[in-house]
C-alpha cells in the first residue's frame, strides 16, 4: 500500500498510475462478499444523517455551483456545510 499515489500533487514516481485501476470490492466471480453489506451501510449512514441533522450551506458555499461552466470536466471546490441537530421530527 503505497497512500501517496493517491495524494495530489502526485509524484513523478506515481504520475502514470491508471487510477481508475483501483477496484475496491473487485468484479466478476472473485468479487468481495461484504460489497452489498458495505453499500447498504452507506446508505444507512446517509439516511441517519440527513434525519437527524439539518443541513446548511455556509456563506461561502452558497455560489458553490454557479461559478461552473462547462461540465466536462468537474471541479469541485470545498463545500462547507453547517450541520445541527434536527429542529423538527416527522413521526
Amino acid at each position: 500500500m503505497v497512500p501517496e499515489r493517491w495524494i495530489q500533487p502526485r509524484s513523478a514516481e506515481y504520475q502514470d498510475d491508471d487510477r481508475s485501476a483501483m477496484r475496491p470490492f473487485s468484479i466478476g466471480p472473485q468479487d468481495c462478499p461484504g460489497r452489498n453489506f458495505a453499500w447498504a451501510e452507506a446508505r444507512l449512514v446517509l439516511a441517519y444523517t440527513l434525519w437527524n441533522l439539518d443541513l446548511e450551506l455556509v456563506s461561502e458555499s452558497q455560489d458553490w455551483m454557479t461559478w461552473q461552466k462547462v461540465f466536462m470536466f468537474w471541479m469541485k471546490p470545498p463545500l462547507r456545510v453547517r450541520c445541527t441537530p434536527a429542529q423538527t421530527r416527522v413521526e
